[in-house]
């Protein structure tokens, strides 16, 4: 016992570390033939082991896993395979909006013998009932044939205690990342502890996904690769938590490491994770085995009773329809940045509705596009699209913040939280009510990686309340 929680403090103290990491620069992607180099780090940390405050920062870090005894698994469609897989997909889903299409893409891109090797686990989190509900009638109905053949498990946790775990977190002043990711987050990390003894490897995807035909057959090339090797995370996309490979072996610790390290954004989370864990570069295939899904389902095939081979193919959507909430408001605003504008493509007209946009040059990582509203303001949804109509020249990863009480000289706010990353350069954002409770001043785009290549940033929207 004594040798387990050495070894536990031992991992645990190379993040007293991660903020040596973070600034050496962005992680570099490495070959499939190249060896994972030693982490340098881990004799320095060995020194920290027998710190007091360590060690009780690993005890609190350690036990936030013993919440995970608590929680109440509905399995509510699909049984547990009394043998082994290979490999577990696992989608955690709110309100489930693109879920089924995810689904069927994963399945219409295997083979009859992929489909062998893995169970795609679904985390089914949506807090109204009627909708969880009839999502799960819809599971049942459409999938019908893979939950028969031991393909599709679908779980339920009710009564999750967020309140309780918001209060776990590494350092109480550092700023909290929103209530809607901290959701997603908490959310995921029961997933991945469900997910712990059904298969040698976990693959985390998200439900809004399109599939590359034969990526399992891929994903096994890769283990392949890399067999004997060492390794902690291997990633086959660049979307935010989907893509991410790990054994099934670190699933509690992974688990418990998104509960304790709530500050962090999902882009950072497996990074220091893979770095405590000795992982000293990103281990990244491409091209991309997974995609931002721009299709949607025709609404008629899923409110029929055809069976889910019968459900006819995608069509092309509107990504960003605004149907629902009308024409954006975009209230009167100062805008800032920090890059580099290219001629008279100036930042304030990806705030203007008319058809224009910002043109930026060589965009560095910290530096921002922000936001100052003239008037606080409650905000009920936030959008951000850049790149051209032929998806270039787009940001190739950032965050969007909302800030809180502007600053003595109105060029910024004092207070920021995260409300989530860009994907493939789009960002589209409906709050929820306790996120409209405080009116905000201030909106950010933050560059999140270096990128030498000029950008267009077509547009900002708010809907104001």
């Amino acid at each position: 016992m004594l040798l387990s929680n050495q070894l536990y403090v031992f991992v645990l103290t190379g993040s007293v570390l991660l903020s040596i990491f973070s600034s050496l620069g962005t992680t570099s992607n490495i070959k499939e033939d190249q060896v994972l180099e030693e982490n340098l780090t881990w004799p320095i940390a060995q020194a920290y082991v027998t710190s007091g405050n360590l060690l009780r920062t690993f005890k609190e870090w350690k036990n936030s896993s013993d919440l995970f005894h608590n929680v109440s698994y509905q399995r509510v469609a699909g049984t547990l395979s009394q043998k082994k897989k290979l490999l577990t997909i696992g989608l955690s889903s709110i309100q489930g909006r693109y879920l089924m299409s995810t689904l069927q893409s994963v399945y219409n891109a295997s083979s009859k013998g992929e489909l062998r090797y893995f169970t795609v686990l679904v985390h089914l989190s949506d807090p109204d009932s009627n909708s969880l509900k009839q999502m799960i009638i819809n599971i049942n109905r459409l999938f019908a044939l893979q939950i028969q053949a031991g393909q599709l498990l679908v779980i339920h946790t009710p009564l999750v205690p967020y309140h309780t775990l918001r209060s776990l977190r590494t350092n109480i002043s550092e700023s909290l990342v929103s209530p809607v990711l901290f959701k997603q987050i908490v959310d995921y990390a029961f997933l991945m502890n469900f997910a712990t003894n059904l298969s040698n490897y976990f693959l985390l995807m998200e439900d809004n996904i399109h599939c590359s035909p034969n990526f399992i057959t891929n994903i096994k090339r890769a283990l392949m690769i890399w067999e004997g090797r060492p390794w902690v995370i291997m990633e086959f996309s660049k979307l935010g938590f989907t893509g991410k490979l790990c054994h099934s072996s670190d699933l509690p610790h992974l688990a418990s490491f998104f509960l304790y390290y709530q500050s962090m954004s999902p882009e950072k989370l497996f990074p220091s994770f893979y770095k405590m864990l000795a992982q000293k570069n990103a281990i990244q295939f491409s091209p991309s085995l997974f995609h931002p899904i721009d299709f949607s389902v025709h609404e008629d095939n899923f409110s029929s009773k055809k069976p889910f081979h019968e459900v006819s193919s995608l069509k092309p959507k509107d990504e960003f329809q605004e149907r629902d909430f009308g024409k954006p408001d975009n209230p009167p605003a100062f805008i800032y940045t920090d890059m580099q504008i290219f001629k008279d493509y100036l930042p304030e007209k990806a705030y203007s509705l008319e058809e224009d946009f910002f043109w930026a040059l060589d965009p560095m990582e910290g530096n921002h596009l922000t936001v100052i509203l003239k008037e606080p303001t409650k905000i009920r949804r936030v959008q951000v699209v850049t790149g051209s109509e032929d998806d270039l020249v787009f940001l190739l990863r950032g965050k969007v913040e909302l800030g809180y009480n502007p600053n003595e000289n109105n060029k910024d706010c004092v207070r920021y939280i995260l409300l989530g990353t860009l994907q493939n350069g789009k960002f589209d954002h409906k709050m929820l009510s306790e996120e409209m409770e405080n009116r905000a001043s201030c909106l950010k785009l933050v560059v999140t990686t270096t990128q030498d290549d000029w950008i267009v940033i077509k547009h900002i929207k708010i809907w104001a309340a």
